[in-house]
């Protein structure tokens, strides 16, 4: 699944053909879209019965390894350089002008931090691409006692209905892990699957511009991955945790996120204090300490922290006090950019994966009641709602809404899989894979006011055109320059 992360939707679908989809990932708001030509009745029945569609797990694999590399430290900085852009976007028409005038863009702190984000992506993207690439084609639990964020989130979308007969009939979760590894394993040598698309573009196609940066990320993740495996047998026998301990190295690294954060223009630091030069200096570094013996040891010591959940802890993660409330005042940026009512609350709920988006035909309200109906693909949902989702204060008991008013979308949060029910925006009711509602209060600590799916690509949508000047004005030029900046520096990085 060769998805698009520098621009979602500035690519479009028909430059990638039947090679890509239209699965993607935005770094910034950490949305995910899987895809089309799914029923609702197909994912709904799955849903219930404990699994999700398997030809979903190729892009559940190469999305979600993306998801997990931007809800880190280095997505958060990503997300504070746009969000004080986004609160002053106005500014950036100051320096607008015909393409040839003199362009004051560098010294436009809007303008400056836009072209920035464009030239990291350009950077991080055979890095991200990379990872999602291995995520997709290689990773499978092995023997360690941890596992990734991926496969816990295979296990509980794709297989929970098969974990749940296996514990109970007694086995170990070992069994259930190493269920998982054989149907990856299965599914990724169907001739027929996204898997051999996947494998068949990257061998007839890598060189077309667009999927170039696809084959030099995973030749240059999966180099690294051979120097690990070369000086850890524990990393070589569980390509599942590696997975995970690459992802952390390279995107929960304090250090490389402050740096990020320090070179852009801020509220908190002022004028940027960092190059992209430095970024590729650093990056090289971090990459060249993968290939000596001693990240053996480094392996072993993530592996155990992974197990109980204490990654910090990890010297290489770079992580103390001071980087963190840094990064956390900086990142308070965010909160100005969320202050509109419907704006996505990208900082608070980027953790969450959604894994399938569907509009209702109708979805009714039962205001005094407090509950729901909503009827999808001659199926119907019903039962009590979150009263605070519902209208305030409507004229009538009873209220409908239709098509693109409702979503009815499958959310993946903390490894559970939630269904939820949104009515003009607003959540109303937040319900387990058997569709039974969950408890109001523990709705509102994992989901609160969240936005559907809908709304937040609008949003979405809006940031990327405003991150995409006109090439025929100094902007556009500037975004050019900073743009080939960033790929000379891959040039000597992703060697």
């Amino acid at each position: 699944m060769l998805s698009s992360l520098i621009l979602p939707m500035l690519a479009p679908k028909a430059q990638f053909g039947q090679t890509a989809g239209p699965a993607f990932n935005d770094p910034l708001s950490n949305v995910v879209f899987l895809g089309e030509g799914l029923s609702p009745r197909e994912i709904i029945q799955d849903v219930k019965r404990g699994t999700y569609p398997r030809q979903c797990l190729g892009p559940f694999l190469h999305e979600g390894t993306h998801h997990r590399c931007f809800d880190t430290p280095t997505g958060y900085a990503l997300l504070g350089i746009e969000s004080f852009s986004r609160v002053s976007w106005w500014t950036t028409l100051e320096c607008r002008r015909p393409k040839g005038d003199k362009s004051v863009c560098a010294e436009n702190p809007t303008c400056f931090n836009r072209v920035l984000l464009r030239a990291l992506y350009q950077l991080m993207t055979p890095l991200a691409e990379g990872l999602a690439l291995y995520g997709e084609l290689d990773a499978t639990p092995g023997n360690s006692a941890a596992a990734s964020s991926s496969a816990l989130n295979a296990v509980s979308v794709f297989r929970y209905s098969d974990m749940v007969k296996t514990v109970l009939s007694g086995q170990s979760i070992d069994q259930v892990y190493a269920d998982l590894k054989n149907w990856e394993i299965s599914e990724r040598n169907n001739p027929k699957g996204t898997f051999s698309t996947t494998r068949h573009a990257l061998a007839q196609h890598a060189e077309l511009p667009a999927l170039r940066p696809y084959r030099v990320g995973y030749e240059w993740i999966t180099g690294l991955v051979r120097g690990l495996h070369h000086y850890s047998a524990n990393a070589r026998a569980d390509s599942d945790v590696t997975l995970a301990f690459l992802c952390s190295y390279f995107f929960d690294d304090w250090k490389f996120a402050n740096m990020i954060a320090s070179a852009s223009w801020s509220i908190t630091g002022g004028a940027p204090s960092c190059t992209l030069a430095d970024l590729g200096e650093y990056l090289k570094r971090r990459a060249a300490a993968l290939r000596d013996p001693s990240v053996a040891k480094a392996f072993d010591l993530y592996a155990a922290a992974l197990a109980i959940g204490a990654t910090r802890r990890c010297p290489f993660l770079n992580y103390s006090t001071r980087l963190y409330e840094r990064l956390s005042l900086f990142n308070g940026q965010a909160g100005a950019a969320e202050l509109h009512w419907r704006a996505p609350k990208t900082s608070k709920h980027r953790h969450v994966f959604r894994l399938g988006t569907m509009n209702a035909d109708t979805v009714t309200l039962n205001i005094p009641n407090a509950t729901f109906k909503a009827t999808i693909d001659g199926m119907t949902i019903q039962g009590a709602g979150l009263k605070d989702g519902f209208p305030s204060d409507p004229e009538q008991t009873i209220v409908e809404a239709h098509g693109n008013e409702t979503a009815i979308e499958v959310l993946l949060v903390q490894h559970q899989v939630f269904v939820c029910v949104f009515y003009k925006g607003n959540l109303i009711a937040a319900l387990d894979r058997q569709l039974s509602p969950i408890d109001s209060e523990l709705a509102e600590n994992l989901l609160g006011d969240i936005s559907p799916f809908e709304n937040a690509e609008w949003w979405r949508r809006r940031h990327w055109e405003l991150l995409d000047p006109n090439p025929e004005t100094t902007c556009g030029e500037y975004l050019v320059a900073r743009l080939t900046e960033a790929e000379q520096i891959n040039a000597s990085l992703y060697v």
